[in-house]
């Protein structure tokens, strides 16, 4: 029992039927995305993780890439998770958070308490009741519970 994660701009095949798209800042942020997959390594879900272990930021194709991976992806992904750190603005994730709040309700959604958009993360995601977690450990709990749900003739185990 392993998760699957795919870094991008890999296009391996899901492994698992439950797959979740790690959203959030990656420029100037601390790598939480690795974080949260020792977190959650344990589940058998296939992670999509848009953090690459080097990244070329002066290259246009590799950019452009990037960004049609993390597109395709979040589209993808059965649950998107999001995570706002403190360390910058997280402008696209913001986006991505909005974009993906009208696609479906599988968000899970933490911001670091310090984040400076916080409040406009919480008035959104309670517009679409959804919880706000405040600590990664607190999101990857979350992420967990989801997960692990059984789903029997339209009931919840």
């Amino acid at each position: 029992m392993k998760a699957q994660i795919i870094e991008a701009p890999n296009h391996t095949s899901a492994a698992y039927d439950k797959s979740l798209f790690l959203a959030g800042g990656i420029t100037n942020c601390p790598n939480w995305q690795h974080e949260l997959i020792e977190s959650l390594r344990n589940l058998e879900i296939t992670i999509y993780n848009p953090r690459r272990e080097k990244f070329p930021a002066d290259n246009s194709v590799a950019a452009r890439e990037q960004i049609a991976w993390e597109f395709n992806k979040l589209r993808k992904a059965n649950y998107v998770s999001f995570w706002f750190c403190q360390e910058t603005l997280c402008p696209i994730t913001l986006f991505e958070l909005g974009a993906t709040m009208e696609r479906t309700d599988h968000c899970i959604i933490g911001v670091h308490p310090d984040y400076k958009h916080r409040y406009s993360v919480e008035v959104q995601a309670n517009l679409k009741n959804h919880a706000v977690l405040y600590s990664l450990s607190d999101l990857a709990y979350e992420i967990t519970h989801e997960m692990t749900k059984e789903y029997l003739c339209g009931y919840i185990f």
